[in-house]
């Protein structure tokens, strides 16, 4: 087995160094082992019509411009994304352009001659002769239109100001942020273009996955502001911040499954006792809503435990519906009309239109099955109307034993992807919880680059609201290519017809730049022995995200040798000395690169200072584990594996 490991080995290198080279025409061929992403399987119905086209319109010459940009909107959103442009347009061009606050805005008025950017719609918008599309922009989604010689951003949302401020820089001077530290810009600012461009992200809401600054989260375009409301500082797992069992099980024991490790969810099948258990928690969401005017969902969801009640009403029910979910539903269901009645008196009084809140639960270990059904076409349904979720009732899945390095069509995730088609069948509301790492060994990579796009294309098309890929939550700068994914979401959220190989080049290209070549060399390497590991040892390597990719044999690593790891540390090498150049010239950017580098080689450095200590002489293994420590301290890394900090390690390490 060694040795056809040592030639495979030998193969990919020689593969991964061939197929990287430029073509002659200048562009990067296609080295990737898996195939691309399946054209015919592209989601329709999106909304990303975009026109754009170039124009003598004169923006920036000369280091000059007679545009101004007019904050037409109230909201501090509107003024945010007015900051934003004005930042990137300077970065791109050296200009600052000046911005005419709200307060001012009304003298702002529009002509065919007059040269402004309005973000926000007022009197001006109106007298462009521009009407808002009939489209459904939900709650971040813009319209960008060019009148005259101005440029009108307006939304039906304050939270699209944000994606619509992106869209301008993109089309105006080729905006695009590879992480929070490097910021492309590929097209000159001289002229504008005429644009007519509705879009609206695929996924309104877009969590990001790994730890990410405020900055990074608003120009790559995930969503900046809570989607859901904390309750108890919780949004999951939150049941006992509702009802704690040291405040009510004394006075009210059929709340709690006997062994009180959850809620009951049919208080025994004590009718008054359901009716007040549910009376309390609406109580609070009455404070929650009040607190939070702006967050449109919030959860009731079960405690981190694969346990649930078993008392006799709960059991009936369970055998009647064939899943302990049925209970929540009905549960969430009386919530939500509860919460509704509510707030439908309060807008009766107040003139004003009822407020609208999603109840969402987990659909998680004893709750990932739907109480569902096949009909005679062999179409899933719910078994009666009342495990139907209203209409501001959904369910947010999070397939934990799912095999993310797998697309959603392999034979592995059957399961999880008809537990997901089942919950389709129940309710039209549906939140993700999905996964990006190997959460048992952080510094390891997990090979899921390839079916993340697909697998979004897949989720989009379940009426999804949400969509959050957990990584390493906690990990300043997570090692294996783990921004890659962060780039990879930013795209893909926002459209999820992108292609994942042009979104891997242009990742390569823009986060490491003259060190794009052998760390793309790194990366393809990497991920063909990933895909062959996978293929080889599925009982081992199942693409779980608690799979022991470090698995040893006879005290040795079974898959990760220190020839292959020496292998990686010399692109290393070589993308270090790619940027050498810009040591002198440009110390900024070149700190930048140096880190983006050194953040891929803390994986190999690991095992090497790990699992081959014995191979090195006392002072150099010592050498080589203080400045990992180092590296890893300054660049935020601070856990080993989830809950488990690196302090551990270096203590056995001694260092």
């Amino acid at each position: 087995m060694k040795r056809i490991l040592s030639i495979f080995l030998a193969f990919i290198l020689i593969l991964a160094v061939s197929s990287c080279k430029k073509t002659d025409n200048g562009t990067s061929e296609n080295p990737r082992n898996v195939t691309d992403d399946k054209i015919d399987e592209q989601v329709t119905g999106t909304i990303h019509k975009v026109s754009v086209k170039e124009s003598t319109r004169k923006f920036i010459v000369g280091g000059k411009t007679d545009y101004k940009v007019v904050v037409a909107d109230s909201s501090s959103e509107a003024q945010t994304a007015a900051s934003f442009m004005v930042k990137h347009l300077k970065a791109a061009s050296g200009v600052e352009i000046e911005v005419i606050d709200y307060k001012n805005s009304v003298g702002a008025t529009y002509s065919q001659t007059a040269k402004y950017i309005y973000i926000g719609r007022n009197a001006a918008f109106d007298a462009a002769g521009l009407t808002m599309p009939s489209d459904d922009l939900a709650t971040s989604g813009y319209y960008i239109k060019t009148a005259g010689e101005s440029v009108f951003i307006v939304t039906k949302s304050i939270y699209g100001y944000q994606t619509g401020a992106i869209a301008f820089l993109r089309q105006v001077i080729g905006y695009d942020m590879y992480s929070e530290s490097m910021v492309g810009y590929d097209r000159s600012p001289a002229t504008l273009p005429d644009m007519d461009i509705i879009e609206r992200p695929d996924f309104d809401y877009r969590n990001w996955s790994n730890p990410l600054s405020s900055d990074a989260i608003y120009g790559m375009g995930y969503s900046p502001y809570d989607a859901i409301i904390s309750v108890g500082g919780r949004t999951v797992h939150n049941s006992f911040k509702w009802l704690s069992p040291d405040e009510y099980a004394g006075d009210h024991p059929l709340w709690y499954a006997d062994d009180t490790t959850q809620l009951c969810y049919t208080a025994h099948g004590n009718s008054t006792e359901y009716e007040a258990m549910q009376n309390e928690i609406i109580e609070k969401m009455k404070v929650y809503a009040a607190d939070n005017p702006n967050i449109n969902t919030i959860s009731v969801s079960q405690e981190d435990s694969n346990t649930y009640c078993k008392c006799d009403a709960c059991t009936a029910e369970l055998e009647k519906y064939g899943a302990m979910s049925a209970t929540t539903i009905k549960f969430l269901n009386g919530l939500s009309d509860k919460i509704n009645a509510y707030f439908k008196a309060q807008a009766e009084e107040n003139g004003t239109e009822p407020r609208k809140l999603y109840i969402i639960q987990f659909a998680y270990q004893w709750t990932l099955d739907a109480p569902v059904k096949q009909d005679e076409n062999g179409n899933w349904v719910a078994i009666d109307e009342t495990v139907v979720t209203n209409d501001n009732v959904g369910i947010e899945i999070a397939p934990l034993d799912a095999r993310f390095t797998r697309d959603f069509d392999h034979e592995d995730n059957a399961y999880f992807k008809e537990a997901i088609d089942k919950w389709s069948a129940v309710t039209n509301n549906i939140y993700f919880w999905w996964y990006e790492t190997n959460f048992h060994n952080y510094m390891f990579p997990y090979n899921c680059w390839d079916n993340m796009v697909n697998q979004y294309r897949y989720c989009v098309q379940k009426s999804t609201r949400y969509m959050f890929n957990e990584g390493q939550l906690g990990q300043a700068n997570g090692t294996g290519f783990t921004k890659l994914k962060d780039y990879i979401d930013s795209k893909a959220l926002f459209d999820v017809n992108v292609n994942t190989a042009d979104v891997i080049d242009k990742f390569f290209d823009g986060y490491f730049m003259d060190a794009a070549e052998p760390m793309r060399e790194y990366f393809n390497e990497l991920q063909t022995y990933l895909s062959y590991l996978q293929d080889t040892y599925p009982n081992i390597l199942t693409g779980s995200i608690y799979e022991t990719i470090s698995k040893t044999e006879s005290g040795e690593l079974l898959f990760w040798k220190k020839k292959t790891m020496t292998g990686y540390m010399e692109y290393i090498d070589k993308a270090y000395a790619a940027i050498e150049k810009y040591k002198t010239s440009d110390v900024a950017l070149y700190n930048k690169l140096y880190d983006n580098i050194t953040i891929e080689s803390l994986f190999p450095r690991y095992v090497l200072c790990k699992y081959y200590d014995g191979t090195f002489s006392p002072d150099e293994i010592t050498a080589m584990r203080k400045a990992f420590k180092n590296d890893c301290v300054r660049l935020g890394n601070t856990y080993e594996r989830e809950h488990e900090y690196m302090t551990a390690l270096y203590s056995a390490w001694g260092v």
